[in-house]
């Protein structure tokens, strides 16, 4: 961060605009992080290329939010102290225009046709529901004109340790 604000500074010196920034004191020894975990669910270009494409497939879809960015390409134009016309823009939009640039770098071909065959197994789950549907509203029709066939429970008897069949016509319903 503090080369980026170094950036700012030197854009906001040579288009003569004064600094509204707070001067930060530097730390003599920095503290080794213990953290090795990398944070989750950010925009896909916020990972570096190289670092992302070493995990499998199941990690980068748990890590990165794949579907989006949210850096212009040309990171230079990012820490400029003038707000580029395109950061005005919504985050859909944004990411419609900017993400196959920023994402050539990183190896999606998995992520992205398996987004495709979610979306395609979804569609046919759907049509086998809607025609197994009919096909249960058929035969529901069809099993009412037929008899009725007793049903058969199965009881366990404790002193022999067998299951039985039982037909409930045999049993006597009463008071």
């Amino acid at each position: 961060m503090r080369r980026v604000y170094e950036e700012i500074e030197k854009v906001e010196l040579i288009e003569g605009k004064q600094s509204k920034r707070q001067n930060r004191m530097e730390v003599d020894s920095a503290k080794v992080s213990t953290n090795y975990k990398p944070p989750k669910g950010f925009p896909i270009d916020f990972y570096d290329p190289t670092w992302f494409n070493n995990f499998p497939v199941g990690k980068k879809t748990i890590l990165a939010d794949a579907f989006k960015v949210d850096f212009l390409p040309n990171a230079s134009q990012s820490i400029r102290g003038v707000q580029h016309p395109d950061e005005r823009l919504s985050d859909q939009n944004f990411t419609e225009k900017y993400w196959e640039k920023n994402t050539e770098k990183y190896e999606l071909s998995n992520e992205i046709s398996s987004e495709d065959e979610d979306s395609e197994s979804d569609y046919n789950e759907a049509e086998s529901i809607e025609e197994s549907d009919q096909s249960n509203s058929d035969s529901e029709a069809d099993n009412s004109e037929m008899e009725e066939e007793p049903e058969i429970s199965f009881s366990f008897d404790r002193d022999t340790d067998m299951a039985h069949a039982q037909d409930p016509s045999q049993f006597i319903v009463g008071d």
